[in-house]
């Protein structure tokens, strides 16, 4: 070199502060955080008497009985060895279905969390 050296020094941690206050998101985790919040938010609106009138009460047991994950019919269907699709779609849909509004904000905070730290090693 010239005699000048190039200003190679990082930027302080205290600069980024005001423009990045919560650390990026990978898509699918905003996404699945975000389906999480609106199954509940129909849940709570149903149970309150915003949605669906006097069904919307049940709307939590109904989606509980039919697609939460359930012991019994699992064995039943390996005792059969019969697979039915509306069955095999429990595995799938029974994260969705939570005990109340701070179950699933824990759940939401856990996704968030793990989400994030996925996404940097597999991202």
């Amino acid at each position: 070199m010239t005699g000048q050296q190039e200003d190679t020094q990082e930027p302080r941690r205290d600069e980024f502060r005001d423009e990045f206050p919560v650390n990026a998101l990978p898509p699918v985790v905003v996404f699945l955080v975000l389906l999480l919040f609106g199954v509940e938010l129909a849940f709570q609106a149903g149970a309150h008497g915003f949605a669906g009138g006097a069904d919307g009460v049940g709307w939590r047991l109904a989606a509980a009985r039919n697609y939460g994950f359930s012991g019994g019919v699992l064995d039943w269907m390996i005792a059969n060895n019969h697979w039915p699709l509306k069955e095999l779609a429990r595995f799938v849909t029974y994260p969705f279905i939570h005990a109340g509004f701070m179950h699933m904000l824990m759940v939401c905070v856990f996704v968030l969390a793990l989400g994030t730290m996925v996404g940097e090693v597999f991202g």
